[in-house]
């Protein structure tokens, strides 16, 4: 097949775009890489008032995550029809980073133990929140990964 000089420029310049896009991303994709950590509880996703909350995020993905736990982690709940920033009493230690190695990796699975500072709150009922967890790949900071999970507190 004979092609002219303005057609081998146009395919030319579609090659240049789509590499200079594929290595930009690296395949990656927050959102996808976020649905693939499977969040996984001790017993529930429900939780007595007094109980602390402890939960396991599973990364299925091939990247390494971190979340720093200082200040990507937040708590939320409705009260009032108001939502409302919730502190967690329970101080993280080491380096304060939440690090998800790839999947198949031993350190893949990590406990995150959360304990919703409800004073002041009025728990009658079950009352539900949502922690959020902000974090970037090990490998680029400008890729950001949220995962968002919800838990139930009973009085």
């Amino acid at each position: 097949m004979k092609y002219n000089f303005s057609t081998t420029r146009l395919i030319s310049l579609i090659s240049a775009i789509m590499l200079l896009y594929s290595c930009s991303t690296n395949g990656t994709n927050s959102e996808d890489i976020a649905s693939s950590i499977e969040i996984k509880f001790s017993n529930s996703e429900t939780f007595l008032i007094d109980d602390p909350i402890e939960l396991f995020l599973v990364n299925k993905s091939s990247s390494c995550i971190v979340f720093p736990l200082v200040d990507g982690l937040r708590i939320y709940t409705q009260q009032n029809g108001k939502k409302v920033e919730i502190k967690n009493l329970i101080n993280n230690m080491g380096s304060q980073d939440l690090i998800l190695y790839p999947k198949g990796e031993i350190l893949s699975t990590r406990s995150l133990d959360l304990r919703p500072d409800i004073t002041g709150l009025k728990i009658d009922k079950p009352t539900d929140f949502s922690v959020i967890l902000t974090g970037y790949l090990c490998e680029n900071e400008a890729i950001q990964i949220q995962k968002e999970i919800l838990v139930t507190i009973t009085p």
